[in-house]
């Protein structure tokens, strides 16, 4: 939503999709990213998000920068993926997850890669 905000405002020349973006990411990170940690449900108990939620929210914040050149939205998308890496990424594998690395999951972590590119070990 965000970066499609960005991209009407920046077509289109229309201050209101500019105003709806910058309400739009205000909200993101007061109510929903809490040291750069994402909930992608608001007002849920349970923290938890999916790789590609980080993803979109730094390709927001990066469009939101490219609007107005406010490198506070810079700085949100470098600590997000600095999370993402962190969080989701398995340095032995070589493999990002679509789930934190410390998610208590039913699937064994080879289900749980993104776009399924772990590797699996062969019989």
């Amino acid at each position: 939503m965000l970066k499609g905000l960005c991209e009407a405002y920046r077509a289109f020349n229309k201050p209101e999709y500019l105003e709806l973006a910058l309400k739009n990411a205000s909200f993101m990170v007061s109510k929903l990213i809490d040291n750069d940690r994402i909930n992608r449900i608001y007002q849920s108990e349970t923290k938890v998000a999916f790789l590609d939620d980080y993803a979109n929210v730094v390709e927001g914040f990066i469009a939101l920068y490219e609007v107005t050149f406010d490198e506070q939205w810079l700085e949100h998308a470098i600590g997000l993926t600095d999370t993402a890496i962190r969080h989701y990424y398995d340095k032995a594998s070589g493999v990002f997850f679509l789930l934190p690395m410390t998610t208590n999951s039913l699937l064994p972590a080879n289900q749980r890669s993104w776009m399924g590119l772990s590797r699996r070990q062969t019989p």
